[in-house]
């Protein structure tokens, strides 16, 4: 997995990563948000 974008908003961080899918055969790619907990704690993903 390769991370290509990070962005700092309401706190915390917004990245979007890029992975390459065996189903598909082709890159595909997934944001998550990691609010200011997640520098200290365990946080839910959704």
């Amino acid at each position: 997995m390769e991370r290509i974008e990070h962005h700092v908003c309401f706190g915390g961080s917004q990245e979007v990563w890029r992975h390459h899918s065996a189903v598909t055969g082709t890159p595909m790619t997934f944001s998550v948000f990691l609010p200011p907990q997640a520098k200290t704690e365990k946080c839910p993903v959704l």
